[in-house]
């Protein structure tokens, strides 16, 4: 079977709220820019400011006056982020107010976006990253795949790794991933092994641990005989699966190969279906300490080769 093609978005969308945790989303926003030779579209949605979670930070308590509003002193911030960094790149800067997840949402409707990026607040290895609402509400209710990007971009995404619980959902995340991305150098499908708890046991939980093991195998090899892939990559994949809490497994699997990108589809048919609900996904995307595709939607909506 063929791999897909590239199809790369004729915009992606950055979604900013000017603070320093977007610099790297922004880095890697201008770098995939220019790569598909896409347009770069910039939002930053202030909500009414009386609850503008981050309005000190971003104002302080200065009194504006008639001269600098809100408004105009964020688009002087995005202009001055974007100053000299995106030469060549068509670039649109988008301010709204109201409610900033569903305002995203809008943008990146209106501006044909098939790709919106963020970033993440913190570094995990020195303190405990604390996610936003608004990247909550992202990964929950997006129908445009969102990149939330951790690290400094050092270079293309080398080793990818799926969260995979062998459905439809996931197959369409880790398709939606090449379609973007390209191939990576190593691609690891990790797949967590649900087993009973130690008290509803009546077989050796070693025993039932290879069995399952066996068995996620085998649905590991269906998954990947169902998914578009050059017989390359086919031969360079790696079939994971450990016991224990999904979140946990994922999240330790990227952290002790250093992985470059992990990929998540939402609403699968297992235990990882709950990942992007609830408290899971805080742990999940809290922990992984690397840059995360989460895919709901179709996947590459807004193609050039429509």
């Amino acid at each position: 079977m063929t791999a897909l093609s590239p199809l790369p978005p004729r915009a992606v969308l950055l979604a900013t709220d000017l603070s320093s945790r977007c610099d790297r989303a922004l880095d890697r926003a201008i770098g995939l820019a220019r790569q598909w030779q896409a347009r770069l579209v910039v939002v930053s949605v202030l909500p009414p400011l009386e609850q503008h979670e981050l309005s000190e930070e971003l104002f302080g308590q200065a009194d504006w006056g008639p001269s600098l509003s809100p408004q105009a002193y964020a688009q002087r911030r995005l202009q001055r982020d974007l100053d000299g960094r995106a030469d060549g790149i068509e670039v649109a800067l988008r301010l709204q107010q109201g409610p900033v997840g569903p305002g995203i949402i809008q943008v990146a409707a209106e501006e044909d976006c098939g790709l919106i990026l963020t970033g993440l607040a913190r570094d995990a290895i020195f303190e405990q990253p604390r996610l936003g609402s608004t990247v909550l509400w992202l990964a929950r209710h997006s129908p445009v795949p969102v990149l939330l990007v951790r690290n400094r971009q050092h270079n293309d995404y080398r080793t990818m790794v799926l969260a995979n619980d062998h459905s439809a959902h996931s197959q369409r995340a880790l398709e939606t991933a090449l379609g973007l991305f390209g191939e990576p150098l190593q691609l690891s499908l990790v797949h967590a092994l649900e087993l009973p708890r130690a008290g509803l046991l009546t077989t050796p939980r070693d025993r039932l641990e290879e069995q399952a093991r066996r068995s996620a195998n085998a649905l590991g090899r269906e998954f990947l005989a169902a998914c578009q892939l050059s017989d390359d990559l086919r031969q360079r994949i790696q079939l994971i699966s450990d016991d224990g809490e999904p979140a946990r497994v994922v999240s330790r699997y990227v952290r002790d190969h250093d992985s470059d990108l992990m990929v998540v589809g939402a609403h699968g048919r297992s235990a990882l279906s709950t990942l992007l609900l609830g408290s899971n996904a805080q742990r999940l995307l809290g922990a992984a300490q690397t840059d995360t595709l989460l895919v709901r939607g179709d996947p590459l909506r807004g193609n050039k080769d429509e």
